[in-house]
């Protein structure tokens, strides 16, 4: 009786082996997959879409940057080559869009347009000309525009800043400070700046 016990005690294991493995198997790929979503959400990421323009995210902060990805610019003398991803853009969804400074191929109406259903927030910089501001009360219909002052800061979160550099007083260029995740990126675009307002601005943001 002794060996019949042990006899069906082995075949029993054998028969088990397989659904044990993949009870283990499947184990470490949940374990896998969930460690992988927290750092998903938990990391910066940011990631070059087209052109100038840059999608940055972090926690619940999404922020696109100059966003020109459909159709043409400059009466279609320019175009995006290669053309941009299609499900990248159609993964979009920015809870805020800066917009650098006023040249077609950063303030694109058509891609702007295309984020009207997440009601995002639009920044841009504080100039003098207004015409930035004027532009976008005048032929859009978003509901949420703030203006950044030369070298101040937006918190977009708790965890997600930016700070706005400008450059040249009358045709209003701007750079971007982001600091999240305890690091900072800075984009700085079309923006010639150098020298001491270079400086300052190292100074400020040390970890670039």
């Amino acid at each position: 009786s002794s060996l019949l016990f042990c006899n069906f005690a082995n075949n029993l294991s054998l028969c088990c082996a397989p659904l044990i493995f993949l009870f283990r198997f499947a184990c470490i790929a949940f374990k896998l997959i969930f460690c992988f979503a927290i750092l998903k959400i938990k990391i910066l990421k940011f990631t070059v879409i087209s052109h100038a323009c840059l999608y940055i995210e972090f926690l619940n902060t999404r922020l696109l940057i100059d966003p020109w990805f459909i159709g043409s610019c400059y009466w279609r003398s320019w175009w995006n080559y290669p053309e941009p991803n299609i499900d990248i853009i159609s993964s979009l969804k920015p809870t805020h869009i800066y917009i650098t400074h006023l040249h077609w191929d950063h303030y694109h109406g058509p891609s702007l347009r295309k984020y009207y259903k997440n009601d995002p927030t639009i920044i841009i910089p504080l100039s003098s000309t207004q015409r930035m501001k004027k532009d976008l009360d005048k032929f859009f219909l978003f509901k949420k525009i703030v203006e950044i002052p030369h070298s101040k800061s937006l918190h977009l979160s708790k965890s997600f800043k930016v700070t706005s550099y400008q450059w040249n007083p009358l045709i209003i260029d701007s750079c971007l400070a982001i600091d999240a995740d305890n690091k900072t990126i800075l984009n700085v675009n079309d923006c010639k700046i150098f020298g001491l307002s270079l400086e300052h601005l190292k100074w400020r943001h040390p970890k670039i």
